[in-house]
C-alpha cells in the first residue's frame, strides 16, 4: 500500500487541491521521515487536465495524475492507496450532493479520510468504515498516522469497510424485493 488517492473529474470546484498540496507541502516540509518516505504521495485519479491542477513545481514529484483509466486500471491503482481523500470544495456536497469519493471508497475498499461533518452528512457509515480525522486535526494528521499503521491495523480497516458494503448491498436487495413484491403477486 503507498499513496492516497483523489478521485474524480478534475476541477478546483469539485475538490480542493489546493488545502491537500498545502498540507502535503508542509507535512515534507516539517518532518525528515516524511521528506524520505517514498509511500507519501498523492495519486489524482480522474478525468481533466492535470495542469489545472495547479501543483507547485517542488511538489509535483508527489502529485502524480493518473488521466482517463480504464475502469480496472482506476480501480485496481485506487486499491493501492491508503486512503481516498474527498477534499470536498463546496457544502453542497454536506446536504445536496453525493460524493463519487463514497462509492469509489465502498467498491475498492479503501477507507475514506473524513472527519465527524462528514459522517453527519453520510449517517451510514461510521467511525469504524473511515479513516477517521478527529476535532483540531487537519488531514495531514491522518496522513501520518496511516502511513504509521502496521499492515494488520490497515486490514481490519478495510474489513470493517467490507462489512458495510456487504450490508448495504443486502438492505438494498431487500428493499427492492420489497417493491416487487406487489407486481409479482
Amino acid at each position: 500500500i503507498s499513496g492516497f488517492a483523489i478521485q474524480g473529474a478534475m476541477d478546483s470546484r469539485r475538490r480542493n487541491y489546493t488545502s491537500i498540496f498545502t498540507q502535503l507541502d508542509n507535512m515534507l516540509n516539517n518532518s525528515k521521515q516524511h521528506r524520505s518516505d517514498e509511500r507519501l504521495r498523492v495519486n489524482v485519479v480522474g478525468s481533466g487536465k492535470p495542469e489545472k491542477l495547479g501543483v507547485p513545481p517542488h511538489l509535483q514529484s508527489h502529485i502524480l495524475p493518473h488521466i482517463n483509466l480504464r475502469f480496472q486500471d482506476f480501480y485496481e491503482l485506487i486499491n493501492t492507496n491508503f486512503a481516498l481523500l474527498p477534499a470536498l470544495a463546496s457544502d453542497a456536497y454536506y446536504d445536496r450532493k453525493f460524493s463519487s469519493t463514497l462509492i469509489t471508497s465502498l467498491v475498492t475498499g479503501v477507507p475514506v479520510v473524513v472527519d465527524q461533518r462528514f459522517l453527519d452528512a453520510y449517517s451510514f457509515m461510521h467511525e469504524e468504515h473511515v479513516a477517521y480525522q478527529h476535532k483540531n486535526e487537519e488531514v495531514s494528521d491522518v496522513l501520518s498516522r496511516l502511513l504509521a499503521s502496521s499492515s494488520k491495523e490497515l486490514a481490519k480497516g478495510r474489513a470493517q469497510l467490507s462489512k458495510l458494503r456487504e450490508q448495504l448491498n443486502v438492505d438494498a436487495l431487500s428493499k427492492i424485493k420489497a417493491l416487487l413484491a406487489p407486481i409479482e403477486a
